[in-house]
């Protein structure tokens, strides 16, 4: 009785239906043929569908080709590829660069090397590069990562852009003469307007200390949470020691290349200052070198206590720290100052301007010595005690740092990757 009752209301129903599964009862029966001669396919394809999406990274680095941007630009490169994403095939890397066979040996399979040897003929070309070039091969094919490596952030398009910023000369508010240095104060103008040209896009700014992330911030309103300090890892050699002849004066070094805002002169004042103090200070600065160095070795030349030495190789520099009582380094800017670096293990004094980079570059450090950079006399005081005593009084600094930080590569290739 209950189910005739069910069938009575239901009748009209199933009537209505009947009729449309008579109608469609063929194309069911054409679409389950299809479906069974087309499932083999369906299941190949779905494994497909999971395979991994690959990610196309771009470097950008066509400014760069010696010295410490190099050294960043190839480590970056070599760190990207030990990435645990590159080992699994997940991660391709095309690399704009100024010649190639600086980064042959790092070439890797899914790595492409793109060569633009004109790219430093002049800051014209650089520029549209930069701002007209790369727009339109980032059209052309996805990027999902874009990663300049040399302060200028490009018109591209992709999905993410990051920029590695190392030049400190926007930040630089001492006098730079145009007399010495005419093409220096027009970097600082050019670093000034490029650093600003596109920042806001970046979804991340990296930079080597503190207080250049607190630069950004207070310069150009940038979001502190998207700079990473990420901390250089110089490769240190320790020649054996040699000790300095028992007679001999007490050498100070300060390897440097010579610009004004090096601030050689509170050192050579304050050496004219110590007279016949038995101490001994290399410069290696030459008057060809520059404007700055003519000027300097025409007022300073005639100084007892100083050696112009000129430009050193590699070798020539560690021979000078193996001699080297003590390093001096006044400079005003620096991204690091990677000469500190290299005289740490020596375990001996470094007397430094007193300013933000160098306390972070000397953080730990237990030979430190901190000097205000423009005083002559405090100077002279400290060098005067060193070269009579042997003695000096250190200041150790620690720097904690805020997040985001990369205390290594791995560990700024791992935020990068957003691993």
């Amino acid at each position: 009785m209950a189910h005739g009752s069910w069938l009575m209301a239901h009748g009209s129903w199933l009537m209505a239906h009947g009729s449309w599964l008579t109608a469609h009862g063929s194309r069911l029966m054409a679409h389950g043929s299809w479906l069974t001669a087309h499932g083999s396919r369906l299941m190949a394809h779905s494994s497909w569908l999971k395979a991994p999406q690959t990610m196309h990274i771009v470097l950008s680095a066509i400014n760069i080709y010696q010295s410490g941007m190099l050294t960043i630009a190839r480590d970056f490169l070599a760190q990207l590829c030990q990435s645990d994403a590159f080992a699994r095939g997940e991660v391709r890397v095309t690399l704009f660069c100024h010649r190639a066979e600086l980064y042959r040996d790092l070439q890797r399979p899914n790595v492409t090397l793109i060569e633009k040897p004109r790219s430093r003929q002049s800051w014209g070309i650089r520029l549209f590069y930069e701002y007209g070039y790369f727009c339109f091969w980032s059209l052309k094919q996805p990027v999902d990562l874009w990663v300049s490596l040399h302060d200028v952030s490009p018109n591209v398009r992709a999905a993410r852009r990051v920029v590695y910023c190392h030049n400190p000369m926007p930040f630089y508010r001492g006098n730079i003469s145009a007399r010495y240095d005419l093409k220096l104060k027009v970097f600082q103008w050019l670093y000034t307007v490029n650093y600003r040209t596109n920042l806001h896009k970046n979804w991340r700014i990296i930079v080597q200390q503190q207080w250049m992330r607190d630069a950004f911030v207070q310069t150009y309103g940038c979001d502190p949470s998207k700079i990473i300090v990420s901390t250089p890892q110089p490769a240190i050699r320790l020649p054996p020691a040699a000790a300095p002849a028992a007679s001999a004066a007490p050498v100070l070094v300060y390897p440097t290349f010579p610009r004004p805002y090096k601030n050689y002169e509170v050192l050579l004042e304050a050496m004219r200052t110590l007279g016949d103090t038995p101490l001994r200070l290399v410069l290696t600065v030459a008057p060809e070198m520059n404007a700055y160095a003519r000027m300097l070795v025409a007022k300073y030349g005639d100084l007892p206590n100083v050696t112009f030495v000129g430009f050193q190789t590699r070798a020539q520099v560690e021979a000078q720290y193996v001699e080297a009582a003590a390093m001096v380094f006044p400079s005003k800017s620096e991204t690091w100052g990677l000469p500190m670096s290299e005289f740490q293990p020596y375990n001996k004094p470094i007397f430094a301007a007193d300013l933000p980079y160098a306390k972070e570059t000397l953080s730990g450090y237990d030979h430190a010595v901190f000097l205000p950079p423009d005083d002559v006399q405090a100077w002279a005081a400290a060098l005067r005690h060193f070269a009579r005593t042997g003695q000096f009084h250190p200041t150790r600094v620690e720097t904690h740092y805020q997040p985001p930080f990369a205390p290594d590569w791995p560990s700024l290739i791992a935020q990068i990757l957003g691993e």
